[in-house]
This record gives C-alpha cells, structure tokens and sequence, in this order.
C-alpha cells in the first residue's frame, strides 16, 4: 500500500468516526435535556408538596448545571462539524490526490493531531460555551425550567 492509499484510507475512516461523533452528541443532547426536565420538574414537585424551598432551589442549581453541560456538549459539537465540513469542501473543490499530498492544507488525519492541538484556552473555551448558552435554541428550554423552579421557590 503506498501513502496516498494509506492517508486516504485514513481520511475515510476519520470522516466515519467524525460521523459517528456527530450523531452521539446529539444522542447526549437529547439525554442532557430530558435529564434537566426530570430534575427540574421533580425539584419543583418535591419542593411544592412538602413547602420545602430548599428542594425547588435544586432545580435552580441543577437546571443552571445542565444548561452549561448542553452548551459544552453543542461547542464540541460544533467542531466536529466544522471539521467534516472542512474534509468534504476540500474533497468537493480539489482532486483527491492534492488532497491527500503530504503538503496539503487539509491535515489527514484530523482528529488526534488537528484538532486537539487547535482546541482552545481555558478562557475562550469558556466564552464559548457562556455564547453557547446565550443563543436563543440553547437557552429556551432552561430559561422555562429556571422559571419554572424559581415559581416553585416562591409559591412555597
């Protein structure tokens, strides 16, 4: 097998697991969201049944925890994408064989080296998700369950 075969295959197999990746983030998006419903609704059911407002201020802190776990999850998300995008433009706009050369823009593979190395600092990491969770499809859902807990604070 000579290199280009091999970093072809190598690009294949990392445009599979990219897409793979892809769908499990959005299985654990799914998760993430059911979860932060279960907690918030329970909170706020236990706190209202019992007057306790200690149990409805968990769904506070838990809906405020699983809100910063969907945004981390979607930015990681994100780059993913970002990358398979980047490999199938470039196999859109190019022959493969410049593709696959050894100078190419496009680093094959892509996951170990590419994209650990470029992940960001702590603080941009951070602004990310904080952006993350300002947009209007993130924070629909905890914004009612925060609302939701904070009612159940006050009504007990």
């Amino acid at each position: 097998m000579d290199e280009l075969s091999a970093r072809f295959d190598l690009l294949k197999l990392e445009l599979s697991e990219l897409q793979q990746a892809i769908r499990a983030a959005d299985t654990i998006l799914f998760q993430v969201k059911g979860l932060a419903v279960t907690v918030a609704l329970g909170s706020a059911g236990i706190g209202l049944t019992t007057d306790r407002p200690l149990a409805a201020g968990l769904g506070v802190i838990s809906t405020a925890a699983f809100a910063l776990i969907d945004a981390h999850r979607k930015v990681v998300q994100r780059r993913l994408s970002a990358r398979s995008i980047e490999i199938e433009m470039a196999v859109a706009s190019n022959k493969l064989s410049d593709i696959l050369a050894p100078e190419s823009s496009l680093h094959v593979p892509g996951m170990a080296t590419h994209l650990t190395r470029s992940y960001p600092r702590r603080l941009r990491r951070l602004r990310d998700v904080l952006a993350q969770v300002a947009r209007l499809q993130t924070s629909t859902l905890y914004v009612a369950l925060l609302a939701l807990s904070v009612l159940a604070i006050y009504l007990t």
